[in-house]
């Protein structure tokens, strides 16, 4: 997915974890500069995924920003994901952390993590469709694990009603998102055909910036 933008023509920062890390430590940080992201309290050299939906202004027009990158730590277990503009004042923002899973939520100044409750169908038995009834979405889906794991990975998209990726194939203002076919993310293989026991869901409305997570338990 990368970094897509849509021309319509060390700062404080909201923090939301989900989850815990397996080895007890302190969940990841995320903090905000001007036009980068940072993640800190990663291990060295370990990897996570930087994933965020925003609005903003460039030259008195209105762009949409999504951006969803696999990133490697440096030495001192920070990610630094630079943006092609300023960071959206109006923004959501997921890291996660690919050996543990863990979710961290975060929103600059100005902002507010506008968590919601998971959609009440989710996933069906076959765990290969997200089942939501907005027109338009920003979907992570995230297989943590071992780094060794060749099944390890991240993919993303964005799904509008009515598109490919959209399951039933009609603008009915309904999705049944077709997971497999989100886009693989730096060295992630291709998307699995389902989901398995660890795995992590996110999805962002870009018009609302709500944003849910799941994580399938084993």
């Amino acid at each position: 997915m990368g970094c897509r933008v849509s021309v319509v023509w060390g700062l404080a920062v909201v923090l939301v974890a989900v989850g815990s890390r397996a080895s007890g430590g302190a969940a990841p940080s995320v903090s905000f500069e001007a036009a980068a992201v940072v993640v800190g309290g990663l291990a060295p050299s370990a990897e996570a995924v930087v994933f965020g939906v925003g609005r903003g202004m460039a030259r008195f027009l209105p762009y949409e920003l999504a951006v969803a990158q696999r990133l490697s730590a440096d030495a001192e277990g920070t990610v630094r994901l630079e943006l092609p503009q300023p960071v959206p004042e109006p923004s959501v923002w997921i890291a996660v952390p690919l050996d543990g899973g863990e979710v961290v939520l975060a929103a600059p100044p100005g902002s507010e993590v506008r968590e919601i409750a998971f959609p009440g169908r989710g996933l069906p038995a076959s765990l290969r469709r997200l089942e939501d009834t907005r027109t338009a979405l920003e979907v992570l889906w995230v297989r943590p694990g071992p780094p060794a794991d060749g099944s390890v990975g991240a993919w993303a998209g964005h799904v509008r009603d009515g598109s490919d990726r959209d399951g039933d194939g009609d603008e009915d203002r309904k999705m049944s998102v077709r997971l497999e076919l989100l886009e693989p993310l730096g060295d992630s293989p291709p998307a699995p055909e389902a989901l398995a026991p660890g795995d992590v869901l996110v999805g962002i409305d870009a018009r609302s910036l709500e944003v849910y997570t799941f994580r399938l338990r084993g």
